[in-house]
């Protein structure tokens, strides 16, 4: 498969659901993935956990993440997910949050490389379409040889391709992340490396490739920012990047955005939840514009389009009045 251009949307826990891939799709992304989702959840048919599952008309680009630490279950589940059609596969190795990691999923699995290479071997016996693995740069340390040596292991075992965090389970999302690894994992393995890991902008994205990735993928600097496919595009064209997200045309871009992701929320949601559920996006659009601390409080009693509404014809007025003299440039 190739995209164009070379960058994924992250299967962001929480915020990677239907609208928000349909919202990115519309505005240049090439390929999502669901949410992370629980391998048991779907064995075991929890609605909720079926419920993360629901594509929308004509989604072919997305991919299905799941995460688990029994090889059984994931067979049973990646089986489902070929069964319904998802064009890939993939398992999470590199979540460092705790709810995840207690059950021995997530980034757990990089304390225990035999149990994560089972896993795989049990996806790869699943399916036909392709695996593939989301990994971090150890537990608790970095260590090259470690993790050349698993990495190969795991190209042995037959995955498609590595997806990589550059920081340690450990680390979360603090400090710098390492991006020297692409270069030592582009070189070593034969399989596409897709790297990740504090990419914000069209620079981060072509460091990377330099560095041997085949693609990149970006997660928190999409929160609340659907149009950043859009500047990233247009940026790799050589028309700059972000000329106009500080001005009035900028404003309405983005807020139109932000209306246009509230009508698939309620679509898709139905009025009330859709509406609920829009309000951690909503905080997100509104983040990086001067003045938002007198909107946040209100966002989280938000429950119906029009009061929604209300509040983002209030931000227009105030962030258009910040911006002065009408101008677009």
């Amino acid at each position: 498969m190739s995209i164009f251009p070379p960058v994924l949307s992250a299967p962001l826990a929480g915020v990677a659901d239907v609208p928000y891939r349909q919202l990115l799709g519309q505005h240049g992304c090439p390929f999502s993935f669901t949410e992370m989702i629980s391998a048991k959840g779907i064995v075991e048919k929890n609605p909720r956990t079926l419920e993360l599952l629901d594509t929308s008309p004509g989604e072919a680009n997305t991919g299905v993440q799941l995460f688990c630490s029994s090889p059984d279950v994931l067979h049973r589940a990646a089986a489902a997910m070929e069964s319904i059609g998802y064009p890939l596969v993939d398992l999470n190795a590199g979540c460092p949050k705790r709810k995840v990691m207690v059950q021995g999923s997530g980034g757990a699995l990089l304390k225990d490389p035999k149990k994560l290479l089972g896993c795989i071997g049990a996806m790869l016996d699943a399916v036909d379409v392709p695996v593939g693995l989301k990994m971090r740069s150890g537990y608790n340390n970095y260590d090259p040889r470690d993790l050349g040596s698993l990495t190969s292991e795991l190209e042995s075992a037959g995955i498609s391709y590595l997806s990589i965090h550059c920081r340690t389970v450990e680390q979360g999302f603090k400090g710098k992340a390492d991006r020297s690894i692409i270069e030592m994992l582009s070189s070593s393995l034969s399989i596409p490396v897709i790297a990740s890991g504090d990419v914000r902008s069209p620079a981060d994205v072509m460091d990377y490739i330099k560095r041997g990735a085949a693609g990149v993928m970006v997660g928190r600097a999409l929160c609340g920012d659907p149009l950043w496919f859009e500047s990233l595009s247009a940026a790799l064209k050589g028309e700059g990047w972000r000329k106009e997200r500080q001005t009035l045309k900028g404003l309405k871009a983005h807020l139109e955005a932000c209306s246009s992701h509230l009508d698939l929320m309620i679509s898709h949601h139905g009025e009330r939840r859709g509406c609920i559920e829009f309000r951690p996006h909503l905080n997100w659009y509104l983040s990086g514009f001067g003045g938002r601390r007198l909107f946040r409080e209100r966002i989280y009693s938000l429950e119906d389009r029009a009061s929604v509404e209300t509040l983002l014809d209030e931000v227009r007025a105030a962030w258009s009045a910040q911006l002065g003299d009408g101008s677009d440039r």
